[in-house]
């Protein structure tokens, strides 16, 4: 696994992130036919959607190769405020004219959660090979809570014990409470991982990344590892002090 962890501050950091984005797309692009995106949901990365919105990216390269899937959604129709699918569409992707076929939402229609994530898991398996363990994504985007969530797996669920399925129904502890979610081991198989944290609040949470207690079991987040992608923290650089010294030894560094 390669890890870095960059810093920047907020405005030149979304920067970085946005070219980053679109070069590792390139570069995909560049060896095969489609990218495949999982996009994160919340706050956090809406800058660096709005970002991606603008002329200066509209014409980075083929967007209609690059399909867009979803690390988790709240189970909310898709018109719903609270909808993450609804955000990335309304800050970024709906005045692109997408065909149907890059755009690959989680069905919140459906009657059950545990019906929509068996759905998920089966469309994946059409588009990845029902043969192949687990789906490997060219790049999934992540943040991180407060309590060290990412995606919709959170401390003391049961969908963070998933070690078998790609989708599952997962409980947060804030409204709405119901979610669906990628699961561990689907986020361990991708190519590349970025993890995007920028706020204070998130300051202890990172602290217990980068120097855990050993008396604490880790976080969520802590456990996004994988196998053999890369690993990229995107810090705040507000929150430099939280990550040590030798983790940012081989970040790039800026104002």
């Amino acid at each position: 696994m390669l890890c870095q962890v960059v810093v920047a501050e907020r405005e030149s950091l979304f920067v970085r992130v946005a070219q980053a984005f679109v070069q590792a797309l390139q570069q995909t692009l560049a060896e095969r036919e489609r990218a495949m995106v999982a996009l994160s949901g919340g706050q956090t990365p809406q800058p660096l959607y709005r970002l991606l919105a603008g002329e200066a990216y509209r014409h980075a390269l083929d967007w209609q190769r690059v399909c867009f899937f979803w690390t988790d959604e709240r189970y909310v129709p898709p018109t719903d405020l609270m909808s993450n699918f609804r955000m990335v569409y309304e800050l970024w992707l709906r005045d692109w004219g997408l065909p149907p076929r890059c755009l690959h939402p989680m069905p919140t229609h459906l009657a059950t959660p545990e019906e929509a994530a068996r759905r998920y898991e089966a469309h994946l398996r059409q588009l990845f090979g029902e043969r192949t363990r687990f789906p490997q994504f060219d790049l999934i985007l992540l943040g991180m809570g407060e309590d060290g969530h990412t995606a919709s797996l959170f401390a003391g669920d049961s969908a963070l014990k998933e070690r078998m399925r790609w989708v599952v129904p997962a409980q947060a502890p804030a409204p709405p409470h119901q979610r669906l979610t990628l699961t561990l081991p689907v986020l361990n198989a991708a190519r590349r991982v970025w993890v995007l944290v920028t706020g204070e609040s998130k300051r202890e949470a990172l602290r217990r990344v980068f120097q855990p207690s050993r008396t604490e079991s880790s976080l969520p987040i802590a456990r996004v590892k994988p196998r053999r992608g890369e690993l990229i923290w995107w810090v705040e650089e507000s929150l430099r002090d939280a990550v040590p010294s030798r983790y940012l030894s081989v970040a790039e560094t800026g104002s």
